[in-house]
């Protein structure tokens, strides 16, 4: 007997940023099945409330699903068609699908993107899949985008931001909220990928009302 589980989810970001550009995929994994199949065929719809996000674009899949045939007529009401099937198929999670979204919507708008299956089968076998379905959705809420260098919340760039930096950087324990916004990039102000006791000088500089060219504070920026 068929048994297991097929868990087909959005994986999404860590953060939705309003003004920004992200994407997500759509994963199948069949590696719980009982007994082991492959994916074989699929066909999906996305959805979301077009008032939060705005689609931009798809790509496809890893093989053998980098072929999708793509239905976006509907993408203005937020529903996003999608399907393939392969004579082999392929085992464990697939990742079938990539969309790109624009964040559009109010700051702390809360929304989730949706997937909802019509047709899933194994290769080969050609069963039908869809009765071991679990999807798994993804919920977000809009969030400020940075502002370089403010990471206290209070778009300004202060000496304060410096000093909180400067304390993270020297494995201290800052404000909750405040870690949430380093750990985003919002004081990583140097562009090499971390944030250190030198993003903590250049803020500080810039609080200071002083040059720190060729290093971007003070502006908005999408993470």
């Amino acid at each position: 007997a068929l048994g297991g589980q097929v868990l087909a989810r959005v994986v999404c970001p860590p953060a939705f940023f309003q003004g920004c550009f992200l994407w997500v995929a759509i994963a199948i994994d069949v590696s719980e099945t009982e007994p082991a199949l492959n994916l074989g065929s699929y066909a999906a719809s996305l959805n979301w409330d077009p008032e939060l996000l705005t689609y931009l674009d798809f790509s496809a899949g890893d093989p053998p699903f980098d072929n999708p045939a793509v239905d976006a007529s509907d993408v203005g009401s937020g529903v996003l068609l999608f399907g393939q099937s392969d004579a082999a198929g392929a085992g464990g999670e697939v990742l079938v699908l990539r969309v790109q979204f624009e964040v559009t919507g109010g700051l702390e708008a809360t929304g989730a993107l949706e997937l909802a299956l019509s047709e899933m089968t194994a290769a080969g076998s050609g069963y039908d899949l869809l009765p071991l379905a679990v999807v798994q959705p993804c919920a977000f809420t809009v969030e400020q985008a940075c502002l370089g260098g403010d990471v206290t919340l209070d778009d300004a760039v202060t000496i304060f931001d410096a000093l909180v930096v400067a304390t993270y950087a020297a494995e201290l324990e800052v404000p909750a909220d405040f870690l949430t916004r380093i750990e985003q990039g919002c004081g990583e102000v140097t562009d090499d990928g971390e944030t250190t006791i030198f993003d903590a000088l250049v803020i500080s500089t810039y609080a200071a009302e002083l040059p720190v060219d060729p290093y971007v504070v003070g502006v908005t920026f999408c993470p």
